[in-house]
């Protein structure tokens, strides 16, 4: 057999090799704060060769011995006791050296504790570097902060797991005087998909980009139920961060927001809970907001449970292109009990074309149970426009059932213009569930800024279900119904679009026809406009509707003296009928009065084509309900149920160059049921103020011998009619 000699050097060459890849192990088995004897020889001990060895290796000559030899990855272990022991420092050198390991759960010991004991001044430890890892470490009391993962090249890719930072053993608060973890470096790791990597960490301010947080208890202590109530945010995005991920935490307790986000962009928040306990079912409010955006852009909120929190669930100010969706605002995890923010569900000011919802079941959002509004869009100082809100429940349970109404309204225009409340008219969007608030469905109102009036324009509202909410489907200006035609006013909210008027509903054979027209003024001749129909299951209080069964859609021009007729087909039967009106700068009006008056559209005198169907209509053939004062007597009459009711007949008579003047040729139908004959629903007309104005007359120059109206029915109220020429 041939032996092969092998030189010395080649054998502790090989060893140095393997040393490298395998790394360095220092174990720490002193609680004591003494530097490294010679940083560099290879031992952690707080004496040398030269004056002897101690035996003794601090936490900071470990330190200082892995920065000496840096290519090496050196771990750091302890060995000083069992259970939670503590080693008080005045801040350790910077962690210089990439791949350090320093793990707590070590020699007997659960975690180990750095106390600052307020007098250091330096962050416990501060690391300027890439690659390495902390775990199990509890640190407080330092005044200048916890952690630092600082900015340099090469730096970042660091892990923090199963750390406690801002609190005692017991997992009582005990801040650090800045912020707990400081991140300005990219790629780190916060906590992990294990539980045993969850951090507990009262406050995080982040700088840098492509970090990870999840699964951390961040701003509530380690039982997730009880507040750290720090004085800061529980996690903020600052100046430029971006392509952050947080993931699955806990964000509660907080003393201030739950999450900011400040002039940062593309970040994605999803999955956490703010503003609730580990559970999701009881509320440990962050002291502000839940989440607060400002300035800050192209964020993704989504599939988040924001709810507890003092003020907002989410706010968005001056930021842009943000989406928010899949999360519940103002209720348990589950969706089915109100947590309720404390003012509004979702609050944004000077904010444009962000998204809340989307167009598929995943964006929505349940917003519901909320202190507030449960949307308010609002402005100062520049716009908040071209927001699209879609595809949310608001006002319900996770289930769109149960009620769980914001104590305010649902969706909250001030000020604001050109947002959609619902679907396009184009492709996109899709329809809200808004119901069972405490004030309005939607409500659209103007701003003063200064002495300044701010319209709300242009807002279109759009497809949604709309019902059971306390106030009005839609309140223009805030006032409850403004009758058509409104104010002669320019400055009125969503220029106080006129509604369509609703002349007839029949139902036949498994169809709902509905008829009726909308008036608009002259001088918008030609002009398209977007006519919505809806059914409801109740009729509303106020007779306007609101709309909770979308119909369907389409598109009327206006004719000659500013009207438009439409005659809609829906398939199956349906009540309490109510419709909008949308122009073309998407400016939508309040909801139509439910048909059951009898309304008078022309000032023929032909009889009614059909006595059994209901409908006041002289020619069927004709687009919408052509409904004379002789056919509206004649339909009163044969349609009377005997209950002690009266007929009503309304006047909307399509302005023409003759006026609105009635001219019977044979004398009008003796009325003889009790009826209400009000001309003062005639646009234009009133009596409830001197001088009267009075514009519907029944003129009987045509008539050789006869009485102008012969009520024989008993209990009839006419009114606002001028009644001339009879012998």
């Amino acid at each position: 057999m041939q032996i092969l000699s092998i030189p010395k050097f080649v054998v502790i060459i090989c060893f140095l090799i393997q040393g490298m890849l395998m790394g360095t192990t220092f174990t720490v088995n002193s609680t004591g704060d003494e530097a490294d004897g010679d940083p560099g020889d290879g031992v952690c001990d707080t004496g040398n060769a030269e004056d002897g060895f101690t035996g003794i290796c601090t936490l900071r000559a470990a330190i200082l011995e892995a920065n000496a030899n840096p290519e090496v990855q050196s771990t750091i272990v302890f060995n000083i006791g069992s259970g939670t022991p503590t080693i008080f420092i005045n801040g350790l050198p910077e962690i210089t050296a990439p791949g350090v390991t320093i793990d707590g759960a070590t020699g007997g010991a659960s975690r180990i504790i750095l106390n600052g004991s307020g007098q250091a001044t330096n962050p416990a430890l501060w690391i300027s570097t890439g690659g390495v890892t902390i775990k199990n470490l509890i640190i407080h009391s330092f005044p200048q902060g916890g952690i630092v993962l600082a900015e340099g090249d090469d730096f970042g890719s660091n892990k923090i797991e199963g750390t406690w930072i801002g609190i005692d053993a017991n997992g009582a608060s005990r801040p650090n005087g800045k912020l707990s973890l400081f991140i300005e470096s990219d790629q780190n790791m916060i906590g992990g998909a294990d539980e045993a990597a969850r951090n507990v960490i009262d406050g995080i301010g982040v700088f840098g980009s492509e970090n990870t947080f999840e699964n951390n208890y961040i701003g509530i202590a380690p039982d997730g139920s009880s507040p750290l109530n720090a004085d800061s945010d529980g996690l903020t995005l600052l100046f430029g961060a971006s392509h952050n991920v947080v993931r699955n935490n806990v964000i509660s307790g907080a003393g201030r927001r739950g999450i900011a986000i400040w002039d940062a962009y593309e970040n994605e928040i999803t999955e956490n809970y703010i503003g609730l306990d580990k559970d999701g079912t009881s509320a440990v409010p962050n002291g502000m907001v839940g989440i607060f955006i400002l300035e800050a852009h192209n964020n993704r909120i989504m599939n988040n449970v924001v709810s507890g929190s003092l003020v907002h669930g989410i706010s968005i100010v001056s930021g842009s292109d943000n989406r928010i969706s899949g999360n519940i605002i103002g209720l348990n995890a589950a969706g089915t009990a109100a947590v309720g923010n404390h003012q509004h569900g979702i609050y944004m000011e000077e904010a444009a074309g962000n998204i809340i919802g989307g167009e598929v079941v995943e964006d929505r959002n349940v917003i519901s149970g909320n202190g507030g509004d449960g949307v308010k869009i609002t402005r100062k100082f520049k716009g908040t426009d071209e927001n699209l809100i879609a595809g949310n429940f608001i006002g319900t349970a996770a289930d769109g059932l149960d009620s769980l109404g914001n104590a305010g309204h649902g969706v909250h225009i001030v000020g604001a213009s050109n947002n959609i409340i619902g679907r396009k008219i184009e492709d996109g969007g899709s329809p809200n569930l808004i119901a069972h608030n405490n004030g309005d469905g939607v409500r659209v109102v103007n701003i003063f800024v200064g002495t300044s009036i701010i319209i709300s324009e242009s807002n279109a509202i759009l497809s949604n279900s709309i019902h059971s909410n306390a106030g009005l489907g839609i309140d223009l200006g805030g006032d409850g119904v403004t009758e058509n035609p409104p104010p002669v006013f320019p400055n009125f909210p969503n220029r106080h679009q006129p509604f369509p008027v609703i002349t007839s509903v029949r139902t036949q054979n498994g169809t709902t026809t509905i008829n009726g027209f909308l008036q608009i003024s002259e001088s918008d001749e030609f002009l398209i406009y977007l006519i919505e129909l809806f059914a409801n299951g109740e009729p509303d209080p106020s007779e306007h509707g609101q709309g909770e069964f979308f119909l369907g859609r389409e598109s009327v021009t206006i004719g000659e003296f500013g009207r438009a007729y439409f005659s809609f087909e829906a398939a199956g039967e349906f009540d309490n009928i109510s419709a909008t009106a949308t122009d073309q700068n998407f400016n939508t009006s309040e909801f139509a009065k439910h048909p059951g008056d009898i309304v008078v559209t022309v000032t023929g005198d032909e009889e009614d084509a059909d006595l059994t169907d209901g409908i006041c209509d002289t020619d069927p053939d004709i687009l919408g309900d052509i409904c004379t004062l002789r056919a509206a007597i004649q339909q009163a009459n044969v349609n009377y149920d005997g209950n002690g009711r009266r007929q009503r007949i309304t006047f909307n008579i399509e302005p023409s160059l003759e006026g609105f003047t009635i001219k019977p040729g044979p004398p009008l139908p003796d009325i003889t049921v009790p009826v209400s004959i009000d001309a003062t629903t005639q646009p234009g007309a009133h009596c409830n103020a001197w001088p009267p104005q009075l514009v519907v007359e029944i003129d009987g120059s045509e008539i050789e011998f006869g009485d102008g109206l012969v009520l024989r029915g008993g209990e009839s109220t006419i009114r606002g009619l001028v009644i001339n020429n009879y012998e």
